[in-house]
């Protein structure tokens, strides 16, 4: 009588490797995907409250920040926040708003370009002008 061997062979073996392997690589696309949502979300929520400073220090100064002069030109917004807005209007900057550009345009308007991860840059703000960071770059 022929005794019988238990045990997996070299193709059943590849066979499960190659299933975790393609397991691990969606499970790591997702994931990844995931995470750039949670930036833009967090982006959206920081704008958010960017807007509301801005419109808070409108109402007590009249006009909005200059940063980079009287027409500001792509200034950053953590240099609006630090000049202007820190400490009364802002506990402080968000955390990533050396992303974000600002541009004032006179005492009524405004623009912020925002750099999104999981869609496409847009600009935002108050009277945004069409030729700002280029007319290809939409309002949000």
């Amino acid at each position: 009588m022929h005794k019988g061997i238990n045990g997996f062979t070299i193709v059943e073996l590849l066979i499960v490797i190659v299933v975790i392997a393609i397991l691990a690589a969606i499970s790591v696309v997702s994931y990844s995907g995931i995470q750039a949502r949670a930036r833009d979300a967090s982006t959206d929520q920081a704008i958010s409250s960017m807007k509301k400073t801005l419109e808070i220090y409108k109402a007590d100064n009249e006009m909005y920040p200059q940063a980079c002069g009287s027409n500001n030109s792509g200034c950053s917004v953590t240099g609006v926040y630090n000049n202007f807005l820190v400490p009364t209007y802002a506990a402080s900057a968000p955390t990533d708003a050396g992303l974000y550009q600002y541009v004032r345009n006179g005492n009524d308007s405004y623009g912020v370009y925002l750099l999104y991860n999981a869609k496409a840059s847009c600009k935002t703000g108050v009277n945004v002008v069409s030729g700002w960071w280029g007319s290809g770059v939409p309002i949000c």
